[in-house]
């Protein structure tokens, strides 16, 4: 008999590869909205060091609160578009989960397809096989009688 081929191979396997593409974009977002974190918390921690700094101040200028004032109004300005960036990441994140979960469903269809037609090839195989050692033995007891 044949050695298994599965007639679909060449589409599993480019099933296969949009699911490592898929895979690839979510690893991409997920790593870009933690860098957005790393980045907001470096942000915050200067914010706060800041008025901290400011705040401990014995001695405190009219002009240091005006750039106080100045900053911290710059930092509201940027925690909102760290907000709006983490929001549209977020909603890509969410659409590329369904694109991957997609993608893998489509895979997942062919691959047992794959192994029904595997199992069905090696029922096939080991019958064909059964049938010639069967063969065999009638034919070395028709020989011994």
């Amino acid at each position: 008999m044949k050695k298994f081929k599965f007639p679909l191979e060449k589409l599993r396997s480019w099933r296969q590869t949009q699911f490592e593409i898929e895979e690839g974009k979510l690893e991409k977002l997920l790593a870009h909205l933690a860098a957005l974190h790393q980045e907001q918390t470096a942000f915050m921690r200067r914010v706060n060091d800041d008025r901290q700094v400011v705040g401990s101040s014995h001695a405190v200028m009219s002009t240091d609160l005006a750039a106080l004032d100045r900053w911290l109004r710059f930092s509201a300005d940027e925690q909102m578009r760290f907000r709006t960036q983490e929001t549209r990441i977020s909603r890509d994140i969410a659409t590329q989960r369904e694109a991957v979960l997609d993608a893998r469903r489509r895979l997942e269809i062919l691959n047992r397809f794959k192994d029904e037609q595997k199992h069905a090839w090696q029922r096939e195989l080991d019958a064909e096989q059964e049938a010639m050692v069967a063969e065999l033995v009638v034919s070395r007891w028709k020989a011994k009688a």
